[in-house]
């Protein structure tokens, strides 16, 4: 993950610690942490390191270096995703959607059904869009009412990206990238991109009808821009974990080749 200084941060789970690389001065610090970490998470102006399965979690200063806070929560942690208001948060065996702050605190419970995936949900201001369990329905989210409206499509849906608070980009088992609305019964635009969507485990917004794909299968970078969809080969790399900057530069490991 990429943090707010453009320090890239990756997780190091067989030391117990995470590590921070600075591109520029090609420099890394490692920071220690007191249980294994295999994910990060952007929280606010600090960074969540944790283990997926365990109630422990660990906030970092990126730019001090240090741990802030260790934390337990009520339960273990199946899934994770960024909040502009802590963490929202899936259970292991529990039912329903949490946000979390960062004092580790519940504010709120809201009764939605999240497919278990690093893509399933994605917030845009108030709204938050969700992937249901099910694999099929959607569910938009407004956080202010606690309302929620479902959308029913009849092809699973492998990733869902917010473009505003009514529309969202969805990945669908047909292999298209498509952009539905609330407003509307059909899609308002569908690409099927040539490098094919199995392996896509990236999808990142620029602007409302411009986004950012990454492909880890096939090793390719694609990019649909209005009604144009470009796709670049990586040349043999598979960025098989990657992150954004200022939605200007991509950064990528490739995993087999230990290769930023």
């Amino acid at each position: 993950i990429i943090d707010n200084y453009g320090y890239i941060w990756v997780t190091l789970p067989s030391e117990n610690s995470v590590c921070r690389v600075d591109v520029v001065s090609e420099s890394i610090r490692v920071l220690n942490l007191p249980a294994t970490a295999t994910k990060l998470l952007k929280v606010g102006d600090k960074l969540m390191a944790y283990q997926r399965g365990s109630e422990k979690i660990f906030l970092i200063d990126p730019s001090s270096l240090k741990i802030v806070a260790s934390l337990e929560l009520q339960n273990s942690l199946e899934d994770a995703w960024p909040s502009s208001n802590g963490f929202w948060a899936k259970f292991t065996g529990s039912y329903g959607l949490f946000l979390i702050g960062e004092d580790g605190s519940i504010f709120k419970e809201y009764r939605l059904e999240v497919m278990d995936s690093e893509q399933s949900l994605s917030e845009y201001g108030k709204i938050v869009w969700v992937v249901g369990s099910d694999g099929k329905s959607i569910s938009r989210l407004d956080t202010s009412t606690g309302t929620s409206q479902s959308i029913r499509l009849e092809k699973l849906v492998y990733a869902i990206l917010a473009a505003s608070e009514n529309d969202a980009w969805v990945l669908t088992s047909d292999g298209a990238i498509s952009l539905i609305s609330t407003l509307s019964a059909t899609p308002l635009k569908t690409v099927k991109p040539k490098s094919g969507i199995v392996g896509i485990n990236k999808m990142y917004l620029i602007e409302h009808d411009r986004i950012v794909f990454v492909n880890a299968a096939s090793g390719v970078i694609g990019e649909i821009d209005g009604e144009m969809i470009n796709e670049q080969s990586l040349g043999g790399n598979l960025p098989t974990l990657a992150d954004i900057f200022k939605k200007s530069k991509l950064y990528f490991i490739d995993v087999k080749r230990s290769v930023l």
